[in-house]
């Protein structure tokens, strides 16, 4: 239901993101010109209001809090199944387990640690541990679950996960130039990617044989989209990424955890710890 949840929420994501600068909006000023410590031509942002929280911030919380839920109550559901019971402890106090997302095997936090071992991963059986191993980052090789653990957690613990804009592709078409060459020739250049605030540097031409009033006049088209707050870019197909990893990993136990045998056990263990 969750995993179902957080994919609803995917496919109004795209929308919400449109409405934060439409392409029929209003543009990005830029303003370029000689950077004379450097001997280059730069073309920076103007003044413009980043978009700062929206209703694509909440709808990105919504995604990313169901899809690490799926994975927690995943694991609660397994610690069911593998002890008989609720995992409690001396006191009957719930144990805290949780899906660990972590990026190396040994060492504080890491998945051999103790308290990944003993209280995260509490009651499962060494077969379960192991195929919750094989999805880790450090083993998949996918940062998938670093990506989803780092938005879940600030969005939880700090503030809505705010939003910025960030350059997405642009190339910046040289033509011509006064009072000075553009080191390569004429032609497209790289921009750089990152993300976009007021005065955010884009390009820069080194240049040579500079006379005293150099100018370039380059065309420079910039497609902008959303990032997080780390200024990757947010869209649909980056959190989809995510929803693909958890899915896998709810259907590598869907087997054990709807058999018939399974189901009694949960419901047993649901009625013995009635209060």
């Amino acid at each position: 239901m969750k995993l179902d949840r957080a994919r609803t929420h995917l496919g109004t994501l795209d929308v919400s993101l449109n409405t934060i600068y439409p392409s029929s909006g209003p543009r990005i000023p830029l303003i370029a010109g000689f950077d004379l410590d450097d001997a280059s031509w730069v073309v920076r942002t103007g003044d413009f209001r980043p978009p700062g929280i929206t209703v694509a911030s909440t709808h990105i919380g919504d995604i990313v809090h169901n899809l690490r839920g799926a994975l927690d109550h995943l694991v609660w559901d397994l610690a069911i199944l593998d002890g008989g019971a609720w995992p409690v402890d001396a006191l009957g106090r719930e144990i805290e387990t949780q899906f660990p997302i972590c990026g190396g095997s040994d060492g504080q936090r890491r998945f051999r640690s103790k308290t990944v071992q003993s209280v995260r991963l509490h009651s499962l059986t060494p077969e379960h541990r192991a195929v919750i191993e094989r999805f880790q980052p450090y083993v998949a090789g996918d940062d998938a679950l670093t990506r989803l653990a780092t938005i879940s957690n600030a969005d939880k613990h700090r503030a809505v996960q705010p939003v910025f804009i960030v350059s997405q592709s642009a190339q910046p078409y040289i033509r011509g130039s006064r009072e000075c060459e553009v080191v390569g020739g004429n032609g497209s250049r790289p921009i750089l990617q990152s993300g976009l605030e007021p005065n955010s540097e884009i390009l820069r031409l080194p240049l040579r044989n500079i006379g005293p009033d150099p100018h370039v006049d380059v065309l420079v088209e910039v497609a902008i989209g959303v990032g997080f707050e780390d200024r990757a870019p947010v869209t649909g197909t980056t959190l989809m990424r995510v929803a693909d990893v958890v899915e896998e990993i709810l259907a590598a136990f869907e087997p054990e955890l709807t058999a018939p045998e399974a189901l009694r056990t949960r419901e047993a263990a649901d009625r013995n710890h009635q209060p």
